[in-house]
């Protein structure tokens, strides 16, 4: 884990970058997968957002961290997330949700993640389960999740174009 420029440095012309904004101490991240998501995926950079105390003593969460394409930034006022995450190629929702489906089946985080007009991967949350998979790839198990972020960074172009990124933000209007 190294320190990182603001995600606001971020240009097109360099790696991709994927990015979570949260309470990195929940027991809802799957850990696990995220760090098989950053082995296999040298080629882009990881940003987490959120506040460094009470950091999961997960053994995942430490390997994570150990990466030299991941970058732990610290907590964020409120009102520069949102601007912060539309500097992102790729958001993250990478949840457990096979253990808590009632917990996670509508994450408030989307709304804000949908309000970027970014891609977002997503674990299954049911409130979103039928929504296009251009507009928001979503994993109906935890270890399908990997490889839709492969499939996203490979054709960020596709996944990311100004009639996509309307759509997500017209999805945010209508759940605010």
């Amino acid at each position: 884990c190294t320190t990182a420029p603001p995600l606001n440095a971020h240009s097109y012309n360099t790696r991709p970058l994927v990015a979570y904004a949260g309470n990195l101490a929940i027991q809802y991240i799957d850990w696990e997968v995220l760090h098989a998501e950053v082995i296999a995926n040298p080629q882009a950079d990881f940003r987490f957002v959120g506040p460094m105390v009470s950091l999961p003593k997960d053994p995942w969460f430490l390997k994570v961290r150990k990466q030299t394409n991941v970058m732990f930034l610290g907590q964020f006022p409120l009102d520069q997330v949102v601007p912060e995450l539309r500097q992102a190629d790729v958001l993250l929702l990478c949840y457990r949700s096979d253990r808590w489906p009632k917990q996670l089946s509508n994450s408030h985080k989307l709304i804000e993640y949908l309000s970027t007009g970014s891609v977002i991967v997503a674990s299954a949350t049911s409130e979103y389960q039928g929504t296009s998979p251009m507009v928001m790839p979503m994993a109906n198990t935890r270890w399908e999740h990997p490889a839709l972020l492969a499939e996203v960074l490979n054709d960020l172009d596709r996944y990311n174009t100004p009639e996509l990124r309307e759509a997500r933000i017209a999805i945010a209007r209508s759940h605010t």
